[in-house]
């Protein structure tokens, strides 16, 4: 397992006062590794509640962050993977 794989849901999120969104982001992207379910913007789109460009948004402001981190191939969609808590950016 490499260092920047965390398999579960760390609540550290919930101190950085993010917006609602990017909150919402990680815990989905959380609960699908959690489920076993690869996190693709695919598999994340598809149980997102609101709009693509919120869900956009708030991605774009989690790997800022470092909270996450994608992986990316030509052949298929982006996987989206949280890093342990102690990589974040305040």
């Amino acid at each position: 397992m490499s260092d920047h794989f965390h398999p579960t849901m760390d609540r550290n999120i919930f101190k950085l006062n993010l917006p609602t969104e990017a909150t919402s982001a990680y815990i989905l992207v959380a609960s699908l590794m959690e489920q076993n379910v690869r996190p693709t913007l695919d598999e994340i789109r598809s149980r997102w509640t609101t709009s693509d460009s919120d869900l956009d948004d708030a991605l774009r402001e989690l790997i800022r962050r470092r909270i996450l981190k994608v992986s990316t191939s030509t052949d298929e969609s982006p996987v989206y993977f949280p890093n342990p808590s102690n990589l974040w950016r305040k």
